[in-house]
């Protein structure tokens, strides 16, 4: 998958072989983990993908939560865990999972995983005071204010656009 990304490896042969019961959980923690951080950067969103893409991201879904059942989480693996539902259009089980993991690990992964999961769902106002949490946790971070200008720019309301670019162009002026 590293020495080929655009291939169907994922997809044609990995899936299959880890669907079988018990293939998925007897993963060590780390290969599983890496390998789901693979599987997220695979799929777009679950608004751009096809109907055939959308189907394996579900199937991945459902390996991931597999996965996590029966393995350690960290805030960081909460991100790859909810990132998959999230490209699933599982956003209420991502939303739970991202809440729950906040609440015990209260770090700057669980809080953008949180704001990225109400964005995914269309929840604006929720996504803008998940992503005033992140700023909670790391106030220089420009990832949060980006993501809210985006989250503003794609539903074409171009102040709130705009006053969440700004921040960022105000603390990094070059930033692309």
């Amino acid at each position: 998958v590293y020495a080929k990304p655009d291939s169907n490896y994922l997809d044609d042969w990995v899936l299959s072989w880890l669907e079988p019961e018990g293939a998925v959980e007897s993963l060590p923690d780390d290969t599983g983990w890496q390998l789901f951080s693979l599987v997220l950067h695979h799929f777009p969103e679950a608004r751009f993908s096809s109907a055939a893409g959308f189907d394996k991201a579900q199937l991945w879904a459902h390996l991931v939560e597999r996965f996590a059942s029966t393995h350690d989480q960290t805030g960081r693996t909460t991100m790859i865990r909810c990132g998959i539902l999230r490209k699933a259009a599982y956003f209420d089980e991502a939303i739970k999972v991202a809440t729950a993991a906040l609440s015990k690990f209260n770090d700057w992964f669980c809080a953008i995983t949180l704001a990225l999961a109400y964005r995914s769902k269309g929840d604006v106002n929720a996504a803008e005071n998940a992503f005033l949490q992140v700023l909670k946790i790391q106030a220089d971070d420009p990832v949060a204010r980006v993501e809210a200008g985006d989250m503003y720019f794609d539903k074409r309301e171009w102040q709130n656009a705009i006053r969440w670019y700004q921040q960022v162009l105000d603390k990094e002026p070059h930033h692309e």
